[in-house]
């Protein structure tokens, strides 16, 4: 059972070895520490090991479970490269045999546990236009899963099956935006069989519209969204507004998805993501090229309207996104400022609010790298491509950037290390190991399996309920810092935390 198998009827020793060493830990704070730690953090930059111009690495990003993929757009035939986020290594480069210049192996990625996908939208062996297809790899390995070329059950050429891939457990949401007499399809695939399971067309749909542009799947809700920036719902519009399609993957109902604001040419559906009953929708082109993104709840049917403080034509903003937790993350790869000075950004939001956290910037960048094209979420981390970032003697090489959030302690990532994290960490709290893996939010601050005394004494050693990171209080000296724990709330975190630990045990017997 989830949250409480950590104690037992003989789990007094533990209980009481966690009480003592809060205890040492908090009493150690009456130093008044100071915290100044920012939001987030650049912690690396991914390169791939074979590295050439034109190459386009980091067209597009994933991350799971302590493996980040990144794929390139180029003209050879292709490549993926796995790489471990916690050491930042490349771990493994991802090809096929028989893969050819043109199928554009390697443009499209996906990653989850221990499987990652590589499309191949403009795979050739099927006739000419080609149909295309995804392969299945092993994290671990780097090998390919046995299932060969994995394709849908009416698979046509010039389907463009893989154009875009997004999976989450054993099911993977694969768009082919020229399928289904050229209005677009997805199909819903068993990447462990290599088997299709549904596919799905709008039931509005017309040609051109590109169905199956970008897609997203969320196995624990089983829902599966579908973007179609250029379905043309009202002939009203001169443009084309674009749509977005949420579908119950058991039972296949659809759902269709518009803004409140819709207008023509806003591309609505460029780019998705989906996490539970939230959905992060992209329309880049809505006003100039300026940008929006949305964020629905599925449940309520609540939209928030995402902006980012300061915004040009040919920003973009909502080219990419992607959505985790209380996070959702948006990507504005032609930001320019009319001085064209290196603007490109990413943008983290709170999902609950609306609020703009912070902005993503990268440490070498050029203003005309494209960095915020591609964005993925996981755990504390986000992985950002711009597949144009130059490297010495190398131009269009492309590179990814690596970011950590938060503070350790802060569960919820919302800049405060308060009780509720302690008594987030409390109900997940799991020594043995038995309910592993267990995600930051659960209070695994060390990225093992575990939630134990380490990330215990972690979070005590980061207590700050008065924030962290951009949340700052005067220091008198006219310098800020982030705040600091009084003496006073050192003895009421004590006693809470025997409370917590005592009142988890007590539940459990």
């Amino acid at each position: 059972m989830m949250g409480v198998s950590g104690f037992d009827d003989c789990g007094l020793f533990r209980r009481s070895f966690a009480v003592c060493m809060l205890l040492g830990v908090c009493a150690g704070m009456y130093e008044h520490r100071v915290f100044a730690v920012p939001f987030v953090n650049e912690i690396a930059k991914f390169t791939a090991s074979d590295e050439t111009a034109d190459d386009f690495f980091g067209w597009l990003v994933d991350v799971d479970d302590g493996t980040a993929i990144s794929g390139k757009f180029s003209l050879d035939p292709g490549a993926a490269y796995l790489f471990d986020t916690t050491t930042m290594q490349q771990t493994h480069r991802l090809t096929v045999p028989g893969v050819m210049t043109g199928d554009y192996f390697g443009s499209v990625v996906s990653i989850s546990g221990n499987t990652a996908l590589v499309g191949a939208p403009g795979d050739t062996a099927l006739g000419t236009p080609p149909p295309g297809g995804i392969y299945s790899f092993n994290v671990v390995t780097g090998v390919e899963n046995g299932l060969g070329k994995i394709t849908p059950m009416d698979s046509a050429s010039g389907d463009e099956f893989g154009f875009s891939l997004a999976q989450d457990g054993n099911l993977a949401m694969v768009g082919a935006t020229q399928g289904g007499t050229s209005a677009g399809a997805a199909y819903l695939m068993n990447v462990s069989t290599g088997t299709q399971v549904q596919k799905y067309t709008a039931s509005d749909g017309t040609a051109g519209n590109d169905f199956g542009y970008s897609v997203d799947i969320d196995e624990g809700s089983g829902l599966a969204v579908v973007g179609a920036p250029n379905n043309n719902m009202d002939p009203a519009f001169t443009g084309r507004p674009g749509a977005a399609y949420v579908y119950d993957t058991l039972t296949a109902i659809e759902t269709i998805l518009t803004p409140s604001d819709s207008r023509g040419g806003d591309e609505y559906g460029w780019s998705v993501a989906i996490d539970k009953t939230r959905v992060a929708i992209g329309a880049p082109q809505r006003g100039v090229g300026q940008g929006t993104a949305y964020v629905r709840d599925l449940v309520s049917g609540v939209e928030m309207k995402l902006t980012p403080p300061t915004s040009f034509d040919g920003d973009d903003f909502g080219y990419a996104v992607d959505i985790l937790d209380n996070l959702v993350i948006v990507g504005a790869p032609g930001n320019e400022n009319p001085y064209d000075e290196p603007s490109n950004r990413a943008f983290v939001y709170s999902a609950i609010t609306g609020e703009l956290i912070e902005e993503l910037f990268f440490s070498d960048g050029a203003g005309n790298d494209e960095y915020g094209f591609s964005i993925e979420l996981w755990n504390n981390q986000a992985v950002v491509g711009a597949p144009l970032h130059n490297l010495t003697g190398k131009v269009d090489a492309g590179a990814a950037y690596v970011y950590s959030f938060g503070q350790s302690g802060d569960t919820d990532l919302d800049r405060d290390v308060d009780i509720t994290d302690f008594e987030t960490l409390a109900a997940h709290f799991d020594p043995d190991g038995d309910n592993a893996p267990h995600p930051w939010a659960h209070g695994n601050f060390d990225g093992n399996l575990t939630v134990d005394i380490t990330d215990f004494v972690s979070l005590a050693d980061n207590y700050l309920p008065t924030g962290y990171g951009s949340h700052v209080v005067p220091t008198g000296d006219g310098d800020s810092a982030a705040g600091q724990v009084p003496e006073p709330a050192t003895v009421l975190l004590v006693c809470l935390a025997v409370a917590i630990l005592t009142g988890v045990g007590v539940r459990k017997r």
